[in-house]
């Protein structure tokens, strides 16, 4: 049963990718407020991290503008990047999103104190099947293809994607959507 859901995730994640690079991922922009759309995501992820005694925080300002965007590619967006930071991160360890806005960019960005990403590998984290750590003593959920569909999603609002890292400290991801990102880039 499992098997065959990792099987159907990768089959799904593929055609995800597979149909933003063709041009043909649905968009539809609209104004929305992101702190509801990160607890949603909190609650949807609460069994795993509770599981591994992960604590789940977020920092929104009071004032934070409302984000124009897709709905449904911001929630994919978090959600892998949540999974992925709850993935690497220690038990009884830390998640937390935070958001901001300066010179129209709405960034936020979702940290972990989990092992972090060898710098030789960080610049190829967004590619297909690319994975931070490699440990023969560790079972790896997911496809490996989370960082890509987040890139892909990213880059059809016309922001940016970036990511750092510090081995043994953490990892940090930045997300960067236009303010008024009303139609996807080209």
């Amino acid at each position: 049963h499992d098997s065959a859901g990792q099987l159907m995730k990768l089959i799904t994640d593929i055609l995800d990718i597979t149909t933003i690079q063709a041009g043909e991922h649905p968009f539809s922009s609209e104004s929305f407020p992101f702190a509801p759309i990160v607890d949603e995501c909190f609650k949807s992820i609460q069994g795993h991290s509770d599981s591994r005694h992960i604590v789940l925080e977020q920092d929104m300002p009071v004032d934070l503008p409302p984000l124009d965007a897709d709905r449904n590619a911001v929630r994919r967006i978090l959600m892998n990047l949540l999974s992925n930071a709850i993935r690497y991160a220690p038990d009884g360890g830390k998640v937390a999103v935070s958001a901001s806005v300066s010179n129209n960019w709405f960034d936020w960005v979702v940290a972990d104190q989990g092992v972090g990403i060898a710098p030789a590998v960080l610049p190829k984290m967004t590619d297909p099947f690319e994975r931070g750590q490699r440990d023969p003593y560790k079972s790896e959920d997911g496809t490996g293809l989370g960082l890509t569909i987040v890139q892909s999603l990213v880059e059809l609002h016309g922001g940016k994607l970036k990511i750092e890292s510090e081995l043994g400290k953490g990892t940090r991801v930045r997300v960067s959507l236009p303010l008024r990102s009303a139609t996807p880039s080209s």
